[in-house]
């Protein structure tokens, strides 16, 4: 019933496009209009919520696990030496706190891009 509903919306969208192609603006109003309400009744907008808050949910997740990771790197002292020196360089001869938390946000970085 749902791709029915589906496919009678989009079909009701063309039809709205090909009137304003013929010249009925107000074809394009009332067959274009009448498609997103079929759409909206059909849920094709609540699947596409659920869909982004799944990722949404999922990049939170994968964004705890990256930290969770640079602790345990931290806690064992596997630290990343260059990335640690850049961490001091930009931190201009910032106290250790001041390095240690722009070395978090470098490494979070570095692991994100190898995601």
């Amino acid at each position: 019933m749902k791709a029915t509903l589906i496919s009678v919306g989009v079909l009701f969208i063309i039809f709205g496009v090909i009137s304003q192609a013929n010249g009925a603006d107000l074809g394009l109003l009332i067959w274009g209009g009448l498609g997103i309400v079929v759409l909206f009744i059909s849920g094709l907008g609540e699947d596409a919520k659920e869909a982004v808050d799944e990722k949404v949910k999922k990049i939170r997740q994968t964004e705890e696990e990256l930290f969770e990771q640079i602790a345990t790197e931290l806690e064992n002292n596997q630290i990343d030496k260059g990335l640690w020196t850049k961490a001091e360089a930009e931190s201009e001869g910032g106290d250790e706190n001041k390095v240690r938390s722009k070395y978090i946000k470098l490494r979070h970085q570095k692991l994100t891009r190898e995601l």
